[in-house]
């Protein structure tokens, strides 16, 4: 017959952190606290499927910055860190909050702007975070001047492409701003037009 009873308390405070963070890690950049490409790739996923439902488009902004590499290679690794913490920050700031801001890595970021209601309100947010972007930024001892190139991908509600197809015609239209000097941005009709 029991004599007693035996309790445990045992604290699992750290396991939970743990958990925790490895669920941040799994979706969120370390550096910026953005998503990274496995969430934005889920938001996508969704942000298509309501523009089907209700037939509103999006648009994905594929963003790089001019010349980052040169600042990095000049001033450091830590003076880049911090010009992509403002770069976020100041990205964040340009949007809505039901849209998204994510960095894949390096100095790409992708915005996706959720039910907008033509591609001329995606040019006004190019404008924005043009200008935005392009305010001086004091690192340190350092006064930086930084430019961004954008590519645009308008999504109809009655588009065929995928969100992998999407993600490379915003690359292509990037990729356009930047050959016609950076400090721009193209759609993707204007890249291939």
């Amino acid at each position: 017959r029991p004599l007693g009873r035996r309790i445990s308390n045992r604290d699992i405070t750290d396991l939970k952190n743990a958990e925790e963070r490895a669920q941040q890690l799994a979706f969120f950049d370390s550096l910026t606290n953005l998503p990274h490409r496995r969430m934005l790739l889920d938001r996508l996923k969704q942000g298509l499927s309501q523009a089907k439902r209700f037939g509103r488009p999006l648009a994905i902004m594929f963003l790089d910055l001019d010349r980052f590499k040169h600042i990095n290679d000049t001033l450091g690794h830590d003076v880049g860190d911090s010009l992509l913490l403002e770069v976020a920050r100041r990205l964040s700031a340009c949007v809505r909050a039901g849209d998204t801001v994510s960095r894949p890595g390096g100095d790409e970021f992708v915005i996706v702007l959720i039910e907008i209601a033509h591609s001329h309100s995606v040019t006004v947010v190019a404008k924005k975070i043009i200008e935005t972007i392009g305010q001086p930024v004091r690192i340190g001892d350092h006064l930086l001047h930084v430019t961004t190139s954008i590519g645009i991908v308008v999504y109809e509600a009655n588009a065929a492409d995928d969100v992998i197809e999407l993600m490379k015609k915003a690359d292509i239209a990037m990729y356009a701003a930047k050959q016609a000097g950076g400090n721009g941005y193209r759609l993707f009709e204007q890249a291939n037009a």
